[in-house]
């Protein structure tokens, strides 16, 4: 329980309360269970006080100094603590939520399992601080100190942490689900198995964390700097990687299905036992074109971009196969059963995917895609515009394509075949009833036949 005397001399107000504490620097001010809701304790010498358990709801601490304080279990809900002194304070199981905490010295202040949710912390130092489970949800912590901080298994959902400084700090298994870390200093950081999803991590600075087995999925990292990070075993699914630097980064074993990839700098990376497939590897405003693995992603990126490499392609032994068509989501199944089949024969599918309402595919690039695939195929499907492409395909470039469409389906597959119906390039049409159907029988019907089409026509070119 609180000293009377202490807490009455407290009630008089800061002036009181310091010339109290000069005239007597060897008593510990013994508040424990104190009531000061709502006291106005701005600038108040607290250092090394007892104030476990003691209700500071909606106080006034502006400048106070609190260092080396215990506050366990204390109340200091929507507290005003601007600029305080809490450096070593013992906040463990402290009630901050709301509190206002800008620009406090918070450094190696012992925060576990407090709850600081909605607190305001921006260009608070928290450097060294233990914040183990401690809850940080929709927390203000922009530009932040939090070097070496410990927050394994904290709750940092939503978090506001733009531009914060978590240089070497731990975040093992913590909750960062939908946090800003944009233009954050993360580097060394570890996110060892930490909730990472749709957190935003633009332009944020990466080099050598440890992101193994944490949950990337739909994160967003465009123009984040990766460098030397450890993502093995992590799932990046969907994320978006545009314009990151990928210079030796460990993606051994992760899963990295459905990322956006233009524009990266990878150089000398870590892929064994990666899950990397549909790869998007063009940029938001253009049409969509997927590709499987990132080595390959980047140097088809490079084909179209880069006449001179275009140019000295020749004989490469090639296992992309191009698909061409429009996909939306009832007929995902179908793309994915083309894939699927492909891939178990070692194929790399390569996906263009035109949308009748989205942006027309430029003719450069789809002739580029063909000139680089083992051959083509093209889903005539619903879709005029696939005929339009199918047809200049066959028409400029010497490889083998092979139409294919629903059973359900003939005008278009009519109109292709009477325009080249001597062509060497196009394939009989091959007709699915869904994609069960596709998985039984594409092998036999198509893929031997186009494989078979391709060697005649490189031997044909080499003659």
């Amino acid at each position: 329980m609180a000293d009377a005397d202490h807490l009455d001399i407290l009630k008089q107000g800061a002036d009181s309360w310091n010339q109290w504490r000069q005239a007597h620097p060897k008593v510990l001010p013994a508040l424990s269970s104190a009531q000061l809701q709502g006291a106005d304790l701005s600038g108040a010498n607290l250092q090394s006080a007892d104030l476990s358990g003691a209700d500071l709801r909606d106080a006034n601490l502006r400048r106070a100094n609190l260092a080396k304080a215990r506050l366990p279990k204390a109340n200091l809900r929507r507290a005003n603590l601007h600029e305080a002194l809490l450096r070593e304070a013992r906040l463990r199981q402290a009630d901050l939520c709301g509190a206002h905490l800008r620009e406090a010295d918070l450094s190696s202040a012992q925060l576990r399992e407090a709850d600081l949710s909605g607190s305001n912390l921006g260009s608070a130092n928290l450097s060294m601080a233990d914040l183990r489970s401690t809850s940080l949800y929709e927390a203000h912590l922009n530009e932040a100190q939090l070097l070496v901080a410990r927050l394994r298994q904290a709750d940092l959902r939503e978090a506001d942490l733009r531009q914060a400084n978590l240089r070497g700090a731990r975040l093992r298994q913590a909750n960062l689900q939908g946090a800003n870390l944009q233009e954050a200093n993360l580097r060394w950081t570890s996110f060892s198995i930490a909730n990472l999803r749709d957190t935003r991590m633009v332009q944020a600075d990466l080099r050598w964390a440890n992101l193994s087995m944490a949950d990337l999925r739909d994160a967003r990292l465009a123009e984040a700097d990766l460098r030397g990070a450890n993502l093995r075993g992590a799932n990046l699914c969907g994320a978006n990687l545009m314009n990151a630097r990928l210079v030796e980064t460990n993606f051994e074993e992760a899963n990295i299905d459905g990322c956006a990839i233009y524009g990266i700098s990878a150089w000398e990376l870590k892929l064994q036992g990666a899950n990397q497939i549909n790869l998007r590897i063009s940029p938001d405003d253009e049409t969509a074109i997927f590709v499987d693995n990132l080595e390959v992603a980047q140097f088809i990126y490079l084909q179209l971009h880069n006449t001179y490499i275009s140019e000295i392609i020749g004989t490469v032994g090639k296992k992309v196969v191009l698909i061409l068509g429009w996909f939306p989501d009832e007929r995902q199944p179908v793309l994915e059963a083309v894939r699927q089949v492909l891939r178990q024969w070692d194929y790399i599918p390569l996906l263009l995917e035109i949308s009748p309402s989205g942006p027309q595919a430029n003719p450069k690039t789809v002739s580029l895609l063909a000139h680089l695939a083992r051959f083509v195929i093209v889903d005539l499907t619903d879709s005029k515009q696939m005929l339009e492409t199918a047809d200049t395909i066959v028409r400029d470039s010497a490889v083998p394509v092979q139409p294919m469409e629903r059973k359900s389906t003939h005008l278009n597959a009519e109109v292709l075949q009477r325009q080249h119906d001597h062509s060497p390039s196009l394939l009989p049409m091959y007709r699915y009833t869904d994609a069960n159907d596709i998985l039984a029988s594409l092998h036999p019907e198509f893929l031997l036949l186009a494989e078979a089409r391709a060697k005649e026509l490189l031997t044909l070119q080499t003659h």
